[in-house]
């Protein structure tokens, strides 16, 4: 029989643990926006309504987007360095879980755990019974980190502000070439996904402009708005977009009556452009 015993750490070696991670040092939490969250309605046992939250409809970030941010943060190293190198890390991290290692890759350590009952201590592994599964425990800065994250939720919004959730090239996410915050350089429109989006108003500076990392600012003319809806404008342009991370701003007067506010409101979201796959 094999036992266990838990011994309860000393509470300085504890705080060694949660500080020992060199990623703690000047991090600014002050400066992490909440992350947006939707609700759902939820009936428990006793027919008692409840709400989950979940996180509102992020993309999914690769490999290859955590490279270029690390390029574009004037990394000395070429894109396909990184991405080589994390190729032959993830083939190293599957073989040694293959072999039943624990791999510890910084923001936590992945191992294998075996599900299933066995019948006795001679019982063999039975694939019909039993199954390893692959569990991550975060690192220290992890679960510091998930103690300093907040969330918003998105019914809560103030009534006149905007929110963009989604900058894309095509109207429908089922359209071939789809892809979440994603515009091709062949783009000839752009879709905007939101909020009180609708571009409405006469202040100057309600409409909508596009910023490059490179400082380039494109504005598009009211004329080239070609579908202005509540949760979704599309936007014709007169060329296409340079390869490269991206900030849409949109600002609008927009009111439920149709009685613009006097005080325009605005909203920001980032995308990139990369050349069709």
């Amino acid at each position: 029989m094999v036992m266990s015993v838990w011994v309860r750490p000393h509470r300085l070696f504890y705080f060694y643990l949660l500080f020992m991670d060199k990623e703690l040092h000047g991090v600014d939490w002050k400066g992490v926006d909440p992350i947006p969250l939707s609700l759902s309605q939820q009936i428990d046992f006793d027919g008692s309504v409840y709400y989950r939250a979940s996180i509102h409809d992020k993309k999914t970030v690769d490999i290859h987007d955590l490279a270029e941010r690390i390029v574009r943060a004037r990394s000395q190293i070429r894109l396909e360095t990184y991405i080589e190198t994390f190729t032959s890390l993830k083939r190293e991290i599957y073989n040694a879980l293959i072999q039943g290692e624990k791999v510890d890759i910084g923001i936590g350590i992945l191992s294998l755990s075996v599900k299933g009952r066995f019948d006795d201590e001679s019982d063999n592994f039975d694939p019909a019974r039993h199954a390893f599964h692959i569990t991550f425990t975060p690192s220290p800065f992890a679960r510091l980190m998930e103690q300093q994250l907040e969330g918003t939720n998105l019914m809560n919004l103030p009534p006149r502000q905007p929110y963009i959730s989604n900058v894309c090239a095509t109207f429908y996410s089922t359209d071939v070439g789809y892809q979440r915050d994603t515009v091709w350089t062949d783009s000839p429109q752009i879709h905007l996904f939101g909020k009180h989006i609708r571009i409405m108003g006469d202040h100057p500076d309600v409409g909508i402009r596009f910023y490059s990392e490179t400082d380039e600012v494109v504005e598009i003319e009211r004329q080239w708005i070609t579908f202005n809806q509540r949760s979704h404008v599309t936007v014709t342009l007169l060329q296409p977009l340079a390869a490269g991370h991206w900030t849409a701003e949109l600002t609008t007067q927009y009111n439920l009556s149709y009685q613009p506010y006097k005080t325009p409101r605005k909203a920001t979201h980032d995308f990139i452009v990369r050349p069709r796959e």
